[in-house]
């Protein structure tokens, strides 16, 4: 037979046939094997056992049957002759009759099964629906049995008026999507005419197996892929859930669409004028479609073929998983027409298949192998075709079915995608099975619709074949968002927005404040005061002018002067130290500087520049505001300045246009006008004063100013916003969320008309929106972002409704004439769901860095393939499936300090200029939204509190850190760099787990546990003791004006927040808010029953329980992950073998000698893991057999033979030590008991018994900690008994500081130690002598003896 036909010519692809064109021989010789070796064992298939494989569910997304689920619609149905079908079926087929022997082979039972036909009666039952759907997902999702058989399920559901439903389950490892067509078919067939009689095919599956091809074929393959194998690139990166280890049991879903008979014509029609097969142009399609999501255009796909032998002709009418599996390099990363890109992978697929003798699961270790690894790269992401001549065929006769399809579902272990596209009915079917818990359903929702909308324009669009397309594209400025506002009005200078609309609004408010309101008529006249004065000084275009004021009338006045002179002002915050001050005005070497009264010596002394009291500027005409020459757009508004890396801090330098750009798109997108009002909280340094002075003045509106003793009360904000009618809101998140607590803790209160809020500049918390709309449901919120130096902001988003799933409130997308571009480090733009750098493009852009040309061209650059003009923020995001920009934290050190921008070197090198200081360190801890400021110094003897008060002399109080540790050397990793880590672990949180509370004089107890439970929540720790301080639990400033509003509400009173920060110890807390509490005080609550119970309750208020039946399943069977590196393995005890209950006690003398290694191994053998019945077994009870109890043991200097001091977890699965902690870390454990000191010390181990709240809360929620407590019993009962005939003693502890043992240990926040026991060696003596002690239940001793 020839193999000349053209594979280009071939009109439909089919893989039956081109595997047949690919390996076949002229002559083929086959010979059925005899009846007696028809039923011999023989060989799985490679896929089938990969299916057998990945029903373990170790493996990850393993624990799977790879099944296909079958649904009819009956209108009647006659059993009796439906069974009659199935039991001819049976015996046509011995696929239908096979066993799996072992991971190896298979064998055809000689008995023909009765087909086992389950009837469920659904016909008077009222909750049909609900069983129909337990029915469906037993069938279609439960893992049965490999030994099952036959491997096939037939159930039917009875319904009113004779209607029933078909429920069918394939088993794929013995029948491939062909074998189940030809089953459904003649099942049809045999169904409609009982007396049908069809041939059996003349040969089995056994046949096809046994007849394997040529083994040169295979060698031949296997030499192909061998030299491939080293530079063939992993599947597609998709973002997932959570890594495909930890996902545990697969939970699939499927998306389904239908294309229309008119448009599958089109589409094959143009297949064949390519010259290409339509699975080819689908594979390119879905290629393209993972390409915009996937973290590089190159990968594996995963196509399954089937590859039937062509070694007789009734091959395609046998039964059996004829799969195999191809894995296809895809490389996108060119751009190409799709023309070219179709026929391209169109020739590599070909290529492939001529080497298909060794399926892609042997490629996968080949690939392994040249990478150096053990296990194989998964490959999850498959399409699947089966676009054969014969499928369409069986498709045809669908209506030959007793009943209509209604329902099909498969699934795959191991894949987190399978794309699979077949003809049905004339149209084409495309069905996507996902697994939901490893890749999320919104990111396939995406792919799907984007896939299913390029498969629709490709059928009705042929000109999309020679459109270029790229996986990878770079930014431009065709990309930059279009304005919404007219150029002329963006191409401004900043005071031209107010000057405009000034003569409309003479009479109207624009500054209020508690007592008094200045109309814009009165604050033009001082500002046209000013203007003269700097006229009159030759201040003009080009100046320089610092503006040393506090927030006033007269900040604002001078503000508008500056910049209607054509100067640039420069904040100057007069909060500041004066150090930080003259460090500002040293760099800007300004023109002139505008405050009140004369300089402090430290500024006046280095100073040349002319120096304005604006007490002393008398008011001015306003006819001379409009006189004054002005700036041009182009030229220098403002220089503000942030926190630098050098130590310095660094000026901002922004022009009119790209300021008013902003401005002028945010006025007009969130409709401010001149009926608005703002609160004006923020500071003249922080750029969103800008937009509070140029945006709502400029729109005519009103700035309310509150006083400078209540700035930070929300009380008097409250007072203001009700005053003066504030509809407008602008700050960072915090004091947004300072408001609404405020609302919420007070009781009924009247609600300012606030109508927008915009928050920015930090993270948004998920439940603010929520909060903030219970108080104001008509109020729009907006999320907003950037960078000083992109003119305020360049990004917004509108929060309606908070999804979820959400992590944080989206970034969102650009503002007008601006871009958020999210690049890889090669500068192209990342795919969705993967993480990039934040650059910032358009005409928000800033001139760059005050004075610092070097550091100017580090940010901002301009790209290398396109020019395009860039900042580079610092920031890392990724895009959503829309598109959307979700914030994701920094690149590098910098850090967010209630919105303020801290570079944790400034304040090092603030430390390092003090003389007693050598070296210093600035690093993060805690949470990254909520980012606290820890110092480590190397120097010498100087207290941390008098390193804070030189701080607060040189740094403004944001940037002081709230922890301080000194050093005697700096901790270096293995290749020499500063091990942070490290430094991180000194820090003493102050965490304990308890909340007990010793408290002195008349303090009331349940008083003082309401104060650190308020701390507690403010601070967001699990709990607060009274060895705690404010400042080494990193309070800032909001947390004072919180903290300050729940004592107002439980007291009556509100502190003043100087009182409140030098209370910063727990017991001067306490005593503060006894003192303001009236006499009749009641207590509230009273302190925890359960070591941990404040770390439960935290830990339920961010995991809800898990309450769906599946879903607690799914948790009980997930597969745990532990770090287990450097573990120490055990000596494998024989059998398991407890000596008497009685010889158990407890023991206080110990002998001071070190225990052996196989004395520890048989002391906690009996806590490992084993197998019973085939089931894993443990020698306790544990709830839900979910075993969250974790066992840590801390050895002193010499506790056991062998085995170096410090903490170990044991790991009950391989019966081995994994080290946790070092003995430096750990300390001296008997310092930490005063009642049993002596006994710790003797000991030198002590057992620490863990609970792992993520083990168990889910399911038993407030239950876990009793449940937990339960099985540490059982654990020391166990281990009691165990040592009775080994020279170890045992004694529990319970008076061990839980919490600072798992400090010490590094647990997590959500373990929580419950209880210790001291191991010891003991004096043989004693010990047999205990154990020849009579034990009865009689007691012989006399009254008298007693």
């Amino acid at each position: 037979m020839s193999t000349s036909t053209s594979l280009n010519a071939l009109p439909a692809f089919d893989p039956d046939l081109l595997s047949r064109l690919a390996g076949l021989d002229d002559d083929p010789v086959f010979e059925a094997s005899d009846d007696a070796a028809r039923h011999d064992p023989f060989s799985l298939t490679e896929i089938q056992r990969g299916y057998l494989i990945g029903r373990n569910p170790n493996l990850p997304l393993g624990g799977a049957a790879c099944q296909f689920y079958y649904e009819l619609d009956c209108e009647v149905l006659n059993i009796e002759r439906y069974r009659d079908a199935w039991r001819k079926v049976m015996q046509r087929h011995d696929m239908l009759r096979v066993k799996i022997l072992d991971a190896e082979s298979q064998q055809v039972e000689r008995d023909i099964p009765e087909p086992a036909i389950i009837i469920h009666d659904l016909t008077e039952t009222d909750d049909r629906e609900d069983r129909l759907t337990r029915i469906r997902n037993r069938l279609a999702r439960d893992l049965p049995s490999s030994d099952k058989w036959p491997m096939i399920d037939i159930e039917l559901s009875l319904m009113p008026g004779g209607r029933v439903f078909i429920h069918l389950r394939f088993d794929l490892l013995v029948a491939d999507q062909q074998s189940i067509l030809i089953l459904l078919d003649e099942v049809a067939r045999f169904y409609r005419n009982p007396a049908l009689h069809i041939a059996e095919p003349g040969l089995t599956f056994r046949d096809c197996v046994m007849a394997e091809r040529a083994s040169d074929d295979a060698a031949k393959a296997r030499r192909y892929w061998r030299e491939r194998a080293a530079d063939m690139p992993d599947a597609p990166a998709l973002p997932l859930l959570t890594p495909i280890e930890e996902a545990g049991l697969p939970v699939y879903d499927r998306l389904s669409h239908t294309l229309a008979k008119p448009q599958w014509d089109a589409l094959k029609a143009m297949a064949a004028r390519l010259g290409v097969t339509p699975s080819a142009v689908l594979l390119s399609l879905f290629a393209e479609t993972l390409s915009a999501w996937a973290a590089t255009p190159h990968f594996c796909l995963n196509l399954t073929l089937f590859n039937r032998p062509p070694i007789h002709p009734d091959v395609d009418r046998v039964i059996g998983d004829f799969t195999t599996n191809l894995l296809l390099e895809t490389d996108l990363r060119a751009p190409e027409t799709r023309r070219l890109r179709i026929s391209r992978l169109q020739a590599t697929l070909w290529k492939d298949m001529e080497h298909s003798a060794v399926g892609g699961t042997e490629v996968q270790r080949l690939m392994a192998t040249a990478r150096g690894h053990l296990d194989r790269p998964l490959m999850p992401v498959v399409f699947t075709s089966t676009l054969t001549q014969n499928d369409t065929k069986l498709f045809t006769d669908a209506s030959a079915q007793p009943g209509k399809p209604v329902l099909a579902l498969s699934q795959t272990p191991q894949v987190i995608l399978d794309n699979q596209v077949m003809e049905w009915g004339g149209t084409l079917a495309i069905n996507w099975d996902i697994a939901v818990n490893a890749l999320d359903i919104r990111v396939a929702r995406s792919l799907f619709e984007t896939f299913v909308s390029l498969v629709e324009r490709f059928a009705d669009q042929p000109d999309m074949l020679d459109e270029t397309v790229a996986a990878v594209s770079d930014p431009s400025e065709e990309m930059i968002t279009s304005a919404i506002v007219a150029e002329g009005a963006r191409n401004e200078r900043l005071t031209d927005l107010w000057l405009k609309n000034l003569p409309a609004v003479l009479e109207k408010p624009a500054i209020a404040t508690q007592d008094r309101t200045i109309s814009h008529a009165a604050l033009a006249q001082q500002v046209a005061g000013l203007v003269g004065r700097f006229t009159d000084n030759g201040i003009g275009p080009g100046a320089k002018i610092a503006i040393r004021l506090p927030k006033s009338p007269q900040q604002i006045a001078a503000t508008l002067a500056v910049s209607i002179v054509g100067a640039a002002y420069v904040p100057i915050d007069t909060t500041q130290p004066l150090a930080r001050q003259a460090r500002i005005l040293t760099d800007l070497e300004p023109d002139a500087i505008i405050g009140e009264g004369p300089l402090p010596a430290e500024l006046g002394d280095m100073l040349t520049a002319q120096v304005i009291d604006i007490n002393l500027v008398p008011l001015g005409s306003i006819d001379r505001l409009h006189a004054a020459q002005g700036a041009a757009p182009d030229d220098l508004a403002y220089v503000i300045y942030t926190s630098g890396s050098t130590g310095n801090p660094k000026g901002v330098m922004v022009s009119h246009a790209a300021a008013v750009n902003t401005i002028a798109d945010v006025s007009q997108r969130f409709e401010i006008s001149g009926d608005d009002r703002v609160l004006g909280l923020s500071q003249l340094h922080f750029d969103l004063s800008v937009y509070d002075i140029f945006g709502v003045l400029g729109a005519g509106g009103t700035i309310v100013l509150p006083d400078a003793a209540g700035q930070n009360n929300p009380a008097h904000w409250q007072a203001l916003c009700l005053q003066h009618g504030v509809t407008l809101w602008n700050t960072v998140p915090g004091l947004f969320s300072l408001f609404v607590d405020f609302h919420e803790i007070g009781g009924e209160r009247a609600t300012p008309p606030l109508a927008t809020v915009m928050m920015s500049g930090d993270w948004i918390g998920l439940d603010l929106p929520d909060r903030a709309k219970k108080i104001w449901p008509k109020a729009k919120l907006f999320s907003l972002g950037g960078a000083t130096e992109a003119a305020i902001w360049s990004i917004y988003h509108p929060i309606e409704t908070v999804d979820p799933a959400w992590t944080s409130i989206p970034y969102g997308t650009a503002l007008g004439r601006q871009q958020v571009f999210v690049l890889t480090e090669d500068m192209a733009i990342a795919t969705r769901g993967h993480t990039g750098e934040l650059y910032i493009a358009g005409d928000g852009l800033a001139f760059g860095y005050f004075g610092d040309a070097e550091k100017t061209a580090a940010h901002f650059i301009a790209h290398l393939r396109t020019g395009l003009a860039l900042y580079r923020t610092g920031d890392l995001g990724a895009y959503d499936a829309d598109g959307t920009i979700i914030f994701k934290g920094r690149a590098d050190a910098q850090l967010k300090i209630n919105g303020y921008r801290v570079e944790p070197g400034e304040i090092a090198r603030a430390l390092q200029n003090h003389p007693e200081i050598e070296e210093a360190q600035v690093l993060a801890v805690g949470d990254r939204k909520t980012p606290r400021l820890a110092a480590f110094f190397r120097g010498g003897d100087i207290s941390p509190k008098a390193i804070e008060t030189y701080l607060r002399g040189e740094l403004p109080a944001y940037m002081v850190p709230a922890l301080f540790r000194q050093v005697e050397r700096w901790p270096l990793t293995s290749n020499g760099k500063l091990d942070r880590k490290a430094l991180l672990a000194m820090i003493d949180d102050a965490e304990q787990t308890g909340t007990a509370v010793a408290t002195t004089g008349k303090t009331d107890l349940a008083l003082a546990q309401s104060v650190l439970a308020m701390v507690a929540e403010i601070l967001k720790r699990p709990s607060v003791s009274l060895d705690d301080n404010l400042v080494a639990l990193g309070a800032s400033s909001l947390e004072l004006i919180a903290l300050a509003s729940r004592i107002e509400v439980l007291s009556g009173k509100r502190p003043p927040l100087t009182e409140l920060a030098r209370a910063v110890r727990m017991p001067d807390l306490v005593a503060l808010v006894s003192a303001l509490m009236p006499d009749t005080a009641k207590a509230t609550s009273g302190p925890s029953l359960w070591p941990g119970e404040d770390v439960l309750r935290d830990y339920l208020a961010r995991h809800p329980t898990i309450t769906d039946p599946v879903a607690r399943r799914l948790f009980k069977t997930r597969l745990r992950q532990f770090e287990n590196t450097n573990a120490i393995a055990l000596e494998a005890q024989p059998g398991i073998d407890l000596p008497t209950l009685a010889d158990r006690r407890s023991w206080r003398d110990f002998c001071d000698r070190a225990i052996s290694s196989t004395e520890l191994a048989t002391l906690l053998g009996p806590l490992r893991r084993h197998y019973a019945d085939g089931q894993e077994r443990r020698l306790y009870a544990s709830a839900g057999g979910l075993y969250p109890v974790e066992i840590y043991l801390l050895l002193q200097p010499g506790a056991v033979d062998g085995m170096e001091a410090g903490g170990y977890r044991y790991d009950a699965e391989n019966h081995a030590l994994v080290p946790c902690a070092s003995h430096e870390t750990l300390g001296d454990i008997a310092d930490l008991s005063s009642g049993n000191h002596d006994l710790l010390a003797a000991s030198k181990i002590l057992v620490c018994l863990v609970l792992s709240l993520d083990a168990i809360a889910p399911l038993y929620d407030t239950a876990s900690l009793p449940f937990g407590m339960i099985e540490c019993g059982a654990i020391c009962q166990l281990l009691e008994q165990t040592a009775s005939n080994q020279p170890i003693g045992l004694c529990q502890i319970g008076d061990m500081p839980l919490g600072e043992l798992g400090r010490r240990l590094g647990l997590s926040e959500d373990r929580i130690c419950l209880h210790t026991v001291a191991v010891g060696a003991l004096d043989r003596s004693l010990q047999t002598a205990w154990q020849a002690t009579p034990k009865t239940h009689e007691q012989d001793m006399m009254e008298g003896e007693l």
